[in-house]
């Protein structure tokens, strides 16, 4: 399941923050899933804040 939050927020899909929701227009990512699929985007090589 965080895998595939992972794609979603490397798609524009989901949002880890409720910045990047409003800017994006886009739901969050499961507050319980935030801290593991974010740590899952930073080992992809990805940086969202």
């Amino acid at each position: 399941m965080v895998a595939m939050y992972a794609d979603l927020v490397e798609l524009g899909l989901r949002a880890l923050t409720a910045e990047d929701a409003a800017e994006f227009n886009c739901p969050m990512v499961p507050a319980f899933l935030r801290a593991q699929v974010k740590a899952e985007v930073d080992k992809r090589g990805k940086l969202y804040a």
